[in-house]
């Protein structure tokens, strides 16, 4: 093989090295970022556990506590904080439409 060949090779071999570096940097990233997301989502897990819990709590107390008015403020506040932080209303009332379906699905069981 000539040098000019073997150079060229030699640097592509450390051109592709580098770019398995920075795949693997990015690899490393992605797995930090994917690992803080399932800790935030197991957060949001527990939380919605809790609010289940005392919503059955207060329904067992009063069976009459929580009404579709109830659940009508809950959502035009989840709706509110949506809008104060920048969040997509829609999506927000869903989700916050989702909780309280949740709390009164687990409430019946």
């Amino acid at each position: 093989m000539s040098q000019p060949n073997l150079e060229h090779l030699q640097s592509k071999t450390i051109e592709i090295r580098l770019k398995i570096g920075k795949i693997r940097d990015n690899m490393a990233v992605l797995h930090n970022v994917g690992a803080q997301i399932e800790k935030i989502d197991q957060q949001i897990l527990n939380l919605i556990e809790q609010r289940v819990a005392l919503w059955q709590e207060a329904v067992e107390e009063d069976p009459e506590a929580l009404t579709a008015e109830h659940d009508a403020e809950a959502i035009l506040f989840w709706v509110s904080e949506a809008e104060h932080r920048g969040f997509d209303e829609a999506g927000a009332e869903r989700v916050g439409k989702a909780v309280i379906s949740l709390c009164r699905k687990m409430g019946e069981s």
